[in-house]
C-alpha cells in the first residue's frame, strides 16, 4: 500500500514537472501601451507547440517566412494600426515567426516590415475585417 502511495506522489510530481515545463516554453504575452494584449514568438517545436495552444485566445494570428523556401523568419516589424482613425495599436519586432494579437471586432491595417543587411527594405500591408467570435490569420512572404 506505501509503495502505491509513492508511486502515486512521483507520477503526480512528474505530471506537474512536464507541465510547468511545456509552459516554460511558451513566450510571455506582453501589452501594447493602447491595451491590445499579443504574444510573439515560435523559435524551436517547444515554443511553437506552447503557442499553438494559447492561439484561440487570440483574434488574429500572423506568420512571416520567405517566399522561395518558405523558411520562417523572426525579426519582422509589426504594426497595427485602427483603419479609420489610423492610430498605432501594436508596434512590435517579432520575436519568431509568429504572432498573435487580440483585437476586438473592427478593421484594421496590418503592417509588416523586413529589413536585412544589403537588401532593400521590404514593407507589405493588409486591411483585415475581425469579426466577434471568428480568428484571422495572415501569412508575410518576403524575397530573401
Amino acid at each position: 500500500m506505501r509503495n502505491r502511495r509513492l508511486l502515486g506522489q512521483i507520477l503526480v510530481i512528474g505530471a506537474l514537472a512536464a507541465a510547468s515545463f511545456s509552459w516554460a516554453q511558451a513566450p510571455v504575452p506582453a501589452t501594447s501601451p493602447s491595451g491590445i494584449q499579443y504574444v510573439s514568438g515560435g523559435v524551436g517545436l517547444d515554443e511553437r507547440e506552447a503557442m499553438q495552444a494559447q492561439k484561440d485566445l487570440y483574434s488574429v494570428s500572423l506568420a512571416t517566412a520567405l517566399k522561395r523556401s518558405g523558411e520562417y523568419l523572426s525579426g519582422v516589424q509589426i504594426r497595427i494600426l485602427d483603419a479609420r482613425s489610423r492610430a498605432v495599436l501594436v508596434d512590435h519586432t517579432m520575436d519568431g515567426p509568429w504572432f498573435f494579437a487580440a483585437l476586438e471586432p473592427g478593421q484594421y491595417e496590418v503592417e509588416a516590415t523586413y529589413e536585412r543587411a544589403g537588401a532593400a527594405r521590404q514593407v507589405q500591408r493588409n486591411i483585415i475585417k475581425v469579426t466577434s467570435g471568428a480568428s484571422r490569420r495572415l501569412v508575410f512572404h518576403f524575397d530573401g
